[in-house]
Protein backbone atom coordinates (compact mmCIF):
# COMPACT_ATOMS: atom_id res chain seq x y z
CA UNK A 1 0.00 0.00 0.00
CA UNK A 2 1.42 3.39 -0.66
CA UNK A 3 2.23 6.04 1.90
CA UNK A 4 1.23 9.55 1.98
CA UNK A 5 5.22 10.55 0.98
CA UNK A 6 4.99 8.13 -1.96
CA UNK A 7 1.97 9.34 -3.30
CA UNK A 8 3.24 13.36 -3.21
CA UNK A 9 7.02 12.01 -4.92
CA UNK A 10 4.83 10.30 -7.58
CA UNK A 11 2.64 13.34 -8.22
CA UNK A 12 5.75 15.83 -8.08
CA UNK A 13 7.52 13.54 -10.49
CA UNK A 14 4.69 13.37 -12.93
CA UNK A 15 3.95 17.23 -12.87
CA UNK A 16 7.84 17.92 -13.39
CA UNK A 17 7.68 15.60 -16.37
CA UNK A 18 4.82 17.09 -17.90
CA UNK A 19 6.46 19.59 -19.98
CA UNK A 20 9.54 17.48 -20.54
CA UNK A 21 8.96 16.35 -23.67
CA UNK A 22 7.54 20.15 -25.14
CA UNK A 23 10.28 22.08 -26.93
CA UNK A 24 10.97 25.05 -29.29
CA UNK A 25 12.29 23.53 -32.62
CA UNK A 26 13.99 27.00 -34.26
CA UNK A 27 13.69 27.98 -38.07
CA UNK A 28 16.46 26.78 -39.96
CA UNK A 29 16.86 30.48 -41.44
CA UNK A 30 16.34 34.01 -40.23
CA UNK A 31 15.34 36.85 -43.18
CA UNK A 32 17.59 39.43 -41.43
CA UNK A 33 16.92 43.41 -42.24
CA UNK A 34 18.66 44.05 -46.04
CA UNK A 35 17.86 40.92 -47.45
CA UNK A 36 20.46 38.58 -45.30
CA UNK A 37 19.73 35.14 -44.10
CA UNK A 38 20.85 34.02 -41.47
CA UNK A 39 21.60 30.57 -40.75
CA UNK A 40 20.83 28.75 -36.92
CA UNK A 41 23.88 27.93 -35.14
CA UNK A 42 21.88 26.67 -31.61
CA UNK A 43 19.65 26.45 -29.75
CA UNK A 44 19.94 27.22 -25.36
CA UNK A 45 16.95 26.23 -22.71
CA UNK A 46 16.85 28.85 -19.67
CA UNK A 47 14.06 28.47 -17.63
CA UNK A 48 11.40 28.93 -19.47
CA UNK A 49 12.21 30.25 -22.51
CA UNK A 50 14.41 28.70 -25.77
CA UNK A 51 17.04 30.70 -27.16
CA UNK A 52 17.25 30.03 -30.96
CA UNK A 53 20.99 31.76 -32.15
CA UNK A 54 21.38 32.74 -35.47
CA UNK A 55 24.67 33.52 -37.45
CA UNK A 56 25.59 35.05 -40.79
CA UNK A 57 27.88 33.47 -43.41
CA UNK A 58 30.88 33.81 -43.48
CA UNK A 59 30.83 33.24 -39.43
CA UNK A 60 33.31 35.66 -38.47
CA UNK A 61 31.19 38.91 -39.88
CA UNK A 62 29.23 40.00 -37.03
CA UNK A 63 27.84 38.89 -33.81
CA UNK A 64 24.97 36.05 -33.96
CA UNK A 65 21.13 37.43 -33.13
CA UNK A 66 19.27 35.70 -30.45
CA UNK A 67 15.57 35.28 -30.38
CA UNK A 68 14.37 33.85 -27.11
CA UNK A 69 10.73 32.41 -26.86
CA UNK A 70 8.59 31.00 -24.50
CA UNK A 71 9.43 26.90 -23.90
CA UNK A 72 5.40 26.07 -23.75
CA UNK A 73 3.68 28.56 -26.10
CA UNK A 74 6.31 29.55 -28.43
CA UNK A 75 5.16 33.38 -27.88
CA UNK A 76 8.32 35.66 -28.78
CA UNK A 77 10.00 36.85 -25.43
CA UNK A 78 13.48 38.83 -25.69
CA UNK A 79 15.61 39.57 -29.03
CA UNK A 80 16.43 40.95 -32.34
CA UNK A 81 13.86 43.14 -33.85
CA UNK A 82 13.62 40.67 -36.83
CA UNK A 83 12.86 37.64 -34.84
CA UNK A 84 9.31 36.25 -36.12
CA UNK A 85 6.58 36.67 -33.09
CA UNK A 86 6.38 33.19 -32.78
CA UNK A 87 8.31 30.03 -33.06
CA UNK A 88 7.06 26.27 -33.74
CA UNK A 89 6.34 24.13 -30.35
CA UNK A 90 6.63 20.73 -30.94
CA UNK A 91 5.85 17.79 -28.82
CA UNK A 92 7.77 14.68 -27.38
CA UNK A 93 10.85 16.39 -28.71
Amino acid sequence: MFTSPSIIFALISFLAGANAYVCVKCSATLNYSGGTTLYTIGTRVEGQNTYCIYQRQPWYEKAPVSCAYNTNSGMFQAGDKNCPATATVKDHC
